[in-house]
């Protein structure tokens, strides 16, 4: 299995890093969690970020609404677009469209890859 570099790689270290980027110590973070109505302790927090214990679904919600976190990445480390992204690089794989790029010019490759994004959302039903 690849290893991504891109995102922290598990729920743990994308929880802290939740946290870390709204600027809180895990107490401030709980004490905002408490403000917006949900139940939590600085050992709870503790515990998800040492990926000893997994978020339960009103964490994830509060995440989502209230912090404006994707929750495709918290919970599987990607977003919709990635996960497009990674979809189409399976795709010319699987119909060698790489190969007929690689010999492209790079003005209509570009073209090439944007207008293969907007067939694929529009298939796909990724907006």
């Amino acid at each position: 299995m690849r290893r991504r570099k891109y995102w922290h790689d598990t729920i743990g270290e994308r929880a802290k890093q939740v946290r870390k980027t709204l600027g809180l110590t895990q107490v401030e973070f709980v004490e905002k969690l408490h403000k917006l109505g949900l139940t939590s302790s600085q050992s709870v927090i503790s515990s998800i970020e040492k990926n000893n214990r997994k978020p339960d679904l009103e964490y994830l919600i509060v995440l989502a609404k209230e912090f404006d976190v994707d929750l495709n990445w918290f919970v599987a480390g990607y977003t919709d677009e990635e996960k497009m992204t990674r979809n189409l690089e399976n795709m010319f794989s699987e119909i060698h469209v790489d190969y007929m790029l690689e010999h492209m010019p790079a003005n209509k490759k570009k073209l090439c890859i944007e207008l293969i994004k907007e067939l694929y959302k529009g298939n796909m039903n990724l907006k």
